[in-house]
């Protein structure tokens, strides 16, 4: 997994699953130890 951050913020703005479709289509299970806080872009 890659994970995209604003240089200003220090955010990440995108995470990114390396091969994601391979996997999807091997129907491969994928578990993801990741803890957010999603919400729409703008607002707060």
């Amino acid at each position: 997994m890659i994970a995209r951050f604003n240089p200003k913020t220090g955010e990440i703005e995108n995470l990114e699953i390396l091969f994601f479709s391979t996997r999807l289509l091997r129907s491969d299970l994928i578990d993801l130890p990741v803890e957010a806080d999603l919400r729409v872009a703008g607002k707060s």
